[in-house]
């Protein structure tokens, strides 16, 4: 099989364009400096800029509870119109926090109808963040030009709390003063966006996945990474160095090469969830035991990627053992030779694990393998290969 080689940049964050697009809503000169062929983000951006009654959210959960806390902000009703899939994660915080602010909050099996007068003023308003923390980040980002101060009362319980310091950071760096006091966030009346741009720092996720493919069947060199980057991802640098797979800083450009006698991890990924699937499989490479633990929010992405991954690690014949929040695997560093095909069930990353698995030998075909269009649209084209 031909061995991988990239050598480029990779596209924009999808996590710091989806904000960006937020912040660009409330000061419409607002120039964004970046690009992405991210599915979430264009509907994000046709949202914001064909504004209506009946808006189109697709499968990305960030789209609908950022575009949530957005609409609300306004006087009339709304309805914001995705997948069941979608629909079928947890979203139930939504109404919890809208309800507070005086916001009425309607759930349909493909959509959500809000109905609302404009936020009201609420003495504390108390947020959920045990399955993500999007519902922090949404309220916080769309609470630019309040009439009334704004009192966020963080539970004690968070997952991902990586992607609300980046919204954190990214508000601040946009000229929003606040207080934080342990749990508590309080954000003064009338704040202003106070940039005229927002650059875009490349997106970690996808360089993850290319790397882990270098890692695994080659080499890259990826231009302009973001090493001082907040986007929770980055950890991977530190895991493929603890792996003890060839990685380097040359500047501003990341070389990864393959490795050999590759070292087994055991690691917490509550911080960066999404790396589970891709480095799962890229842990078979290793003789050995590797674990990964602190992951309940993978039970609510697009897919139950506990399940999901344990399934092609199966096809894959790798022995391994799922826990309630990780799995531990059991790797001999070799693999078979017997077709099989793999779903990834509508998640993405789930794709990008079984290219993978596919890059590495296996003999495969991934089926609805148009699911990567959600955070990386050129990615079959530009790994050079495709799907089976």
């Amino acid at each position: 099989m031909k061995s991988f080689d990239f050598k480029g940049p990779v596209s924009s964050s999808k996590s710091y364009f989806n904000r960006a697009l937020i912040l660009s809503y409330y000061k419409k000169s607002l120039k964004i400096m970046g690009q992405s062929k991210s599915l979430d983000i264009d509907y994000l951006q046709k949202a914001i800029q064909n504004f209506g009654s009946d808006l189109e959210v697709g499968e990305g959960g960030t789209t609908l509870r950022f575009l949530s806390f957005l609409v609300s902000r306004q006087l009339g009703s709304w309805r914001l119109k995705g997948s069941h899939r979608l629909f079928s994660r947890p979203q139930n915080e939504l109404k919890n926090i809208l309800n507070q602010l005086g916001v009425q909050v309607y759930f349909e099996a493909d959509s959500l109808k809000i109905v609302s007068e404009g936020w009201v003023y609420s003495e504390v308003v108390s947020l959920d963040l045990s399955k993500s923390s999007q519902f922090a980040s949404g309220l916080i980002l769309n609470s630019w030009d309040l009439p009334f101060d704004l009192n966020i009362q963080l539970s004690q319980e968070r997952v991902s709390d990586g992607y609300l310091e980046m919204t954190l950071d990214l508000v601040s760096k946009s000229g929003m003063r606040f207080v934080r006091n342990e749990n508590l966030i309080q954000i003064p009346a009338q704040q202003k966006i106070k940039i005229d741009q927002i650059y875009i720092e490349p997106d970690l996720s996808s360089a993850f996945v290319i790397a882990s493919l270098a890692a695994a069947r080659g080499r890259c060199e990826i231009d302009q990474f973001p090493f001082e980057s907040l986007q929770p991802d980055l950890y991977f640098v530190e895991l493929f160095k603890k792996m003890q797979i060839p990685i380097e800083q040359r500047g501003p450009t990341l070389f990864v090469q393959r490795g050999s006698d590759l070292k087994p991890l055991e690691v917490s990924l509550k911080q960066a969830p999404d790396l589970f699937p891709v480095l799962c499989v890229l842990l078979t490479k290793v003789k050995g035991k590797s674990r990964i633990f602190d992951t309940p929010q993978l039970l609510y992405k697009e897919s139950n990627r506990l399940q999901k991954t344990s399934e092609l690690l199966t096809l894959m014949k790798v022995e391994h053992q799922l826990e309630r929040n990780g799995i531990t695997i059991l790797s001999t560093g070799r693999h078979h030779h017997e077709f099989f095909e793999f779903d990834p069930d509508q998640d993405h990353r789930l794709a990008f694990a079984g290219a993978l698995a596919k890059a590495m030998g296996y003999r495969m075909r991934i089926k609805n393998s148009h699911v990567v269009d959600k955070s990386f649209s050129d990615f079959w084209s530009l790994i050079g290969g495709g799907p089976g």
